[in-house]
């Protein structure tokens, strides 16, 4: 049951970026039987995530909930007019490597979704999830690969969605402490 709630979280990931299938449709009510199983490891050996047909419905709904939930947001509007799954490369003094969820065109903004089986609420995610995964640090290596790739000042922006309807959604973006946080953390 863990693993499978991480695999919807992956999944809606892969689809509300890509809109691409990077995971299997396994025909079956549950895990419990031989073929689901064996379907399901053959699926995890080929790089896919295995969700159940009854998981898809879920993702497909959360997915389009989450994309008409930010279709209302202030421009810009996240997970639009840009590349999904940018991957930046730059040196500071040793190489570093990113793969940014969302670059917009501009270059000025970056959104990253994390799925969460908790609350999307920004208080309650910014005390817990933000600090202790260490999402701080991301953020701030996110904004110095734009600089050091592009030249360019970038915002950055989570896109906090949780996984259970009714799928709240946030936005949250970092302040300067924040981000000035995260660089000592760096250095």
């Amino acid at each position: 049951e863990e693993a499978e709630r991480f695999d919807i979280g992956t999944a809606a990931h892969a689809y509300i970026l890509e809109g691409s299938e990077a995971f299997v449709i396994i025909e079956a009510d549950d895990w419990r039987t031989k073929k689901a199983r064996e379907d399901r490891d053959a699926a995890r050996l080929a790089g896919q995530v295995p969700l159940l047909a009854a998981r898809w419905a879920d993702v497909r709904t959360m997915a389009t909930t989450i994309r008409a939930r930010l279709a209302q947001h202030e421009a810009p509007i996240p997970f639009t007019v840009g590349t999904p799954e940018q991957v930046l490369v730059w040196q500071e003094g040793v190489w570093c490597r990113a793969r940014l969820d969302w670059l917009h065109d501009d270059h000025k903004h970056i959104d990253d979704l994390k799925t969460v089986g908790g609350s999307a609420n920004p208080a309650v995610w910014m005390r817990g999830a933000l600090y202790s995964s260490g999402y701080d640090v991301q953020a701030a290596m996110y904004v110095r690969g734009v600089k050091a790739v592009f030249g360019v000042e970038a915002d950055f922006r989570f896109v906090v969605a949780e996984t259970t309807p009714p799928y709240a959604v946030s936005v949250i973006g970092l302040g300067p402490e924040a981000l000035d946080l995260a660089e000592k953390k760096i250095k």
